[in-house]
């Protein structure tokens, strides 16, 4: 509902994002933006493919990507600007409730 518009632009303000440069692990990271929705984040390589084609299987263009420090980001969509980015992340929220943590990360 509409209180939950409120509470995300407060948090959008503040911005619930990090700041940091990922791969895709495919090699394409020309798929990748500069603003991604992250759903998910593992160790495992195989959890972290296992949401992302679920999410592909979705219709979602989901990449899977990693950092430096070896761990694997389930991006779900990406795109060059913020506002776009967060329209998604709040479509993405509203259709998947275990995403409510969903969360920006922005590609360095």
């Amino acid at each position: 509902g509409s209180e939950m518009c409120i509470r995300d632009s407060n948090e959008y303000g503040s911005y619930s994002g990090t700041d940091e440069k990922i791969n895709a692990v495919d090699g394409n990271d020309a798929l990748l933006k500069s603003y991604n929705v992250i759903v998910g984040s593992f160790r495992q390589r195989l959890n972290a493919q296992s949401l992302c084609e679920r999410l592909r299987a979705d219709g979602y263009p989901a990449v899977l990507a990693q950092n430096a420090q070896g761990m694997y980001r389930v991006v779900a969509c990406s795109f060059d600007d913020r506002a776009t980015a967060v329209q998604a992340r709040e479509g993405l929220q509203a259709k998947y409730p275990q995403f409510t943590d969903a969360w920006f990360l922005i590609n360095k």
